[in-house]
């Protein structure tokens, strides 16, 4: 039988922390906070519940320690653009964001929506693929100048 050394007690930790993989803690609850406004085309009546559908934009995720070995993922989204409420089935009510994306914005959500698609789990970057993107839209522009 061959002999394990194991490192003195004061080093044992460190060892431990080097070489024994850390679980990934349970996601309890993802919760998204949604802030901004938006101007409607009509008022909505209080008291009545709505569906919306809305455009934003994720600017931040927070993970929050239950302390009982789970985490709550806190999304923050930033309302953008259109906004539709939906008065069940009586009428859709149609909004507009009051902070518009820029552009850039625009095109730079449009591309993480489609990178989101066809790479979600897969060990495709993001800012990678988005730079990959652009160089070629790039390219293509710079094709059309005569």
């Amino acid at each position: 039988m061959e002999d394990i050394r194991l490192p003195s007690d004061k080093k044992l930790g460190d060892y431990l922390d080097k070489n024994m993989e850390k679980p990934e803690p349970k996601i309890n609850e993802n919760i998204i906070k949604i802030t901004g406004s938006a101007c409607i085309e009509q008022p909505i009546e209080y008291g009545h519940d709505y569906k919306l559908a809305i455009e934003t934009q994720c600017f931040s995720v927070e993970e929050r320690d239950k302390q009982d070995g789970t985490i709550d993922r806190v999304h923050k989204l930033r309302m953008l653009g259109e906004v539709y409420i939906n008065d069940k089935g009586k009428a859709l009510i149609k909004g507009t964001s009051k902070k518009q994306p820029s552009p850039s914005q625009r095109l730079y959500n449009a591309l993480y929506v489609v990178w989101s698609s066809r790479y979600t789990g897969s060990d495709e970057d993001y800012q990678i693929w988005y730079e990959s993107k652009m160089n070629e839209i790039t390219e293509k522009v710079k094709g059309k100048i005569v």
